[in-house]
């Protein structure tokens, strides 16, 4: 008996090789194992049946998703150091204002606002305040102009610093900042001028009663020809 189950094993090993040794000649996936698999780059070219057409692209500089033109227009350089405003007032004794406005001269922006009837913590003397710096830089302030476009034409205004206006009969409302703008011959070409003004408690009683703050952007057009202007 032990001899025929000897011979049994036998023959059961030289079928398990025999039928190994047939599928390995013939290429066939044994049954109940994975074929290994490899991922192959292909190296040929792609056919192509008609004409091809290439999209150029552009590496012009975007603001906002607006594209910056290189027209040549440029900012006008200024002596002036760039400096910063307050309009209305800081302090709460004040019977004029009830906040207070801090500019910034990058982009004209809005760098704090105090309202100076509220404290930034309860039996603190330390007023409330919004709008502080932080960390991206002065150019993503509140209400930062970052591009001006004439004649279809954008202008990058982002960073750069504005010269504040200085006024005959000074409001403590009220601070303009400008900038000017050259062509490309350096001719110039437009003052972007803008203006916050931030009314009195007397001048608007009964409205936002001192808590609104008015922002206008003009363009002074200083050649002879016709312009268009777009922010």
């Amino acid at each position: 008996m032990i001899t025929g189950m000897m011979l049994a094993m036998m023959v059961i090993l030289g079928y398990q090789l025999v039928i190994a040794w047939v599928f390995k000649k013939n290429n066939w996936k044994i049954p109940g194992q994975d074929a290994p698999t490899t991922q192959v780059a292909s190296t040929e070219p792609q056919s192509t049946t008609g004409p091809s057409t290439v999209a150029s692209s552009t590496t012009e500089p975007t603001t906002q998703g607006v594209a910056i033109i290189s027209t040549g227009m440029h900012i006008e350089p200024t002596s002036q150091p760039a400096q910063a405003a307050e309009i209305g007032a800081g302090e709460e004794s004040n019977t004029d204002y009830v906040m207070q406005i801090r500019l910034n001269p990058t982009g004209a922006s809005i760098e704090r606002v105090t309202l100076n009837r509220f404290k930034l913590e309860v039996g603190k003397p330390e007023a409330y305040s919004f709008e502080q710096p932080d960390t991206f830089g002065p150019e993503e302030n509140a209400l930062a102009t970052r591009t001006v476009t004439i004649n279809g034409q954008a202008i990058d205004l982002a960073g750069y610093n504005w010269t504040q206006e200085i006024s005959s009969k000074p409001n403590a409302g009220e601070a303009t900042y400008f900038v000017n703008i050259d062509d490309k011959d350096g001719k110039p070409l437009a003052r972007v001028r803008k203006t916050y003004r931030l009314d009195s408690i007397s001048e608007s009683k009964g409205k936002s009663e001192g808590y609104e703050v008015a922002v206008t952007t003009a363009v002074e057009n200083r050649t002879g020809a016709p312009m268009t202007v777009s922010e």
